[in-house]
């Protein structure tokens, strides 16, 4: 699994800052009409126009972008719009990764053990509808051949609490009852009760559920960087991860003492 952290230098973009390969990343997630040499240049990030060409060149040839069959007839790597190239998803997953410091896995172990706690906090507090049902970790923190780690990389599940099983959850989670689960967070807030910026209480989503499940999950990361969520369903589809290390089990009563698990086993139903 690739750290969250990024080496320009492993795609041959060497000669390019990190900022300046993520801002042209981001260009081509962009729907607007502007030719991406162009928006560069306006962005002020000291790449000539050569530059930039040789930068989209490194990005075509890393394969973090390619060319749009449906693009439009002036396709041209002179002047690429954005709309004629697109992301892949190596390209898509680097365009959100941050350049951090690596860690000792003594330093990770206490996020680690704040995460575990903040799940068990969850599990026992009514101001959540949703709890954490499992977490597992994988990539280089459970390497036992490396000793730096960039962040935690940890798969999960999100459940609905059992005691509101029985409820009707259309009611429950209808607009009324999500704003007044706000109001009762921030004052959980203000009260000292719980820690969590405002801000991410607050947010607002299309369905009520999405909101709960948001705020597990940003309650859990506390948004620390540090952290490199996942869903389950998302390692599944990660061929390059072949263990986990199963950490939190709520059917088992929240923190357990971590065990391997193969991929293979954990999608087949076993320990999930």
């Amino acid at each position: 699994m690739q750290s969250s952290s990024f080496d320009p230098t492993q795609y041959s973009l060497g000669g390019f800052s990190f900022k300046q390969i993520k801002a042209a990343m981001l260009a081509f997630a962009s729907s607007k009409n502007s030719s991406v040499p162009h928006r560069l240049q306006q962005a002020d990030l000291g790449l000539s126009f050569n530059e930039t060409l040789k930068l989209i060149d490194g990005l075509l040839e890393n394969n973090l972008i390619k060319e749009r069959s449906e693009g439009k007839k002036e396709l041209s790597i002179e002047k690429p719009f954005p709309n004629n190239f697109a992301r892949t998803e190596i390209g898509i997953k680097l365009s959100t990764k941050t350049c951090t410091k690596p860690k000792t896995k003594k330093q990770l172990a206490k996020k680690l053990e704040a995460f575990l706690s903040r799940a068990s906090f969850i599990a026992k507090n009514d101001l959540f509808i949703f709890e954490l049902e499992s977490a597992y970790l994988f990539g280089s923190y459970i390497d036992t051949s490396k000793s730096l780690c960039s962040d935690l990389d940890i798969a999960y599940s999100i459940r609905r609490k059992t005691h509101y099983l029985g409820s009707n959850l259309d009611i429950l989670l209808s607009c009324d009852n999500i704003e007044k689960r706000r109001d009762n967070a921030l004052r959980a807030f203000d009260s000292g009760d719980i820690e969590i910026k405002p801000n991410v209480i607050k947010e607002t989503s299309a369905y009520a559920s999405d909101w709960d499940r948001l705020f597990v999950k940003s309650y859990l990361s506390k948004r620390d960087k540090t952290f490199h969520l996942l869903t389950l369903t998302d390692i599944e589809d990660l061929k390059n991860v072949k263990e986990l290390q199963h950490v939190f089990c709520a059917e088992s009563g929240g923190v357990i003492s971590p065990k391997i698990i193969s991929k293979n086993i954990l999608f087949k139903g076993v320990n999930k």
